[in-house]
């Protein structure tokens, strides 16, 4: 058994895989948190499938990956990015992408 805060390693010396994940959503959670207190406004979750439209406010690395922050107004998303399509869209831009795939949160 492992004690809280600490992680389990595979046969390979890796991390388990359901540390990792939990890591992961952890690092979400706090990203989110962190942008509800500094924008004041609520995080909307997104789904595969549904679209996101709103202004490109800023862009922020996890470990996991690198994520805009989308808002509409009325609240605000964080969506999987790529260096590429980030070096495209310009910040205060209004976007609107479909969601294909959903970060491990």
């Amino acid at each position: 058994m492992v004690a809280d805060g600490e992680h389990a390693l595979d046969q390979n010396g890796q991390l388990a895989r359901e540390d990792a994940k939990r890591l992961r959503r952890e690092e979400f959670q706090t990203a989110v948190a962190s942008e509800v207190k500094r924008l004041k406004l609520p995080y909307v979750d997104i789904k595969i499938g549904e679209s996101v439209q709103g202004r490109y406010a800023r862009n922020i690395e996890l470990a996991q990956g690198r994520f805009a922050i989308v808002k509409n107004g009325k609240a605000f998303t964080l969506v999987s990015f790529s260096s590429h399509e980030a070096s495209r869209q310009r910040v205060g831009e209004n976007i609107k992408r479909y969601v294909r795939s959903v970060s491990l949160k």
